[in-house]
């Protein structure tokens, strides 16, 4: 949302954005998400049966592989009951308009407006307000490379691009999930968030 409003008028009331694994450029959907959008097609309106799924898997979480879960995170760097915690209460069944339009971006090679008539990336070339981006360098929802053009097109001059991969000096090489609540997550990647937003703080 900060990164689509940022290029916008409205973005003149941002002091700053922080996007952590937030993608910008799509590749080919996943297949886990062709098949939930087609699972979502034939449900009844307004039926999402995502919180009982999840809740009947977290038990498992952190014993057993479970589908999708590479997806989400790099499993060697979650605790397992930080992982069940996770399930139970966080993770959600989107709505059927937002896995839409998800699988809408993958396949068009753009974030944009639903009405496909305001390109959200293009428009990060009027941002002026500084910006952190963060990319696990093993995430395989949000991979560097489709994080990475944000940062590229961003308008203003204070816009900094962080790789969290052992290659550039952290413990673990990060997935999705993990880089915020990952074994490591608060030891590397709070304290980086907050240095640099306190950097920045001013009289704000």
């Amino acid at each position: 949302v900060g990164l689509a409003l940022a290029g916008k008028k409205e973005g003149a009331r941002l002091a700053g954005v922080v996007a952590v694994g937030s993608p910008v450029r799509f590749g080919a959907p996943p297949a886990l998400f062709r098949l939930a959008a087609m699972v979502l097609r034939r449900l009844p309106p307004g039926w999402r049966p995502g919180r009982w799924v999840f809740r009947g898997l977290a038990p498992l979480a952190g014993w057993i592989p479970l589908p999708g879960e590479g997806l989400v995170h790099q499993r060697r760097n979650m605790d397992g009951r930080t992982t069940r915690r996770a399930l139970y209460n966080l993770v959600e069944w989107p709505l059927p308009g937002q896995l839409r339009q998800f699988v809408r971006w993958m396949a068009v090679r753009r974030f944009d407006s639903e009405d496909g008539t305001v390109d959200y990336l293009a428009s990060m070339a009027r941002a002026r307000c500084p910006a952190l981006f963060l990319a696990g360098a093993r995430d395989r929802l949000a991979p560097p490379i489709s994080v990475r053009p944000a940062c590229e097109a961003w308008g203003d001059a204070d816009r900094q691009f962080v790789l969290a991969g052992r290659e550039e000096g952290f413990e673990v090489d990060y997935g999705h999930g993990d880089l915020l609540i990952g074994k490591a997550a608060a030891r590397e990647i709070y304290p980086r968030v907050a240095d640099w937003l306190a950097a920045r703080d001013g009289d704000r």
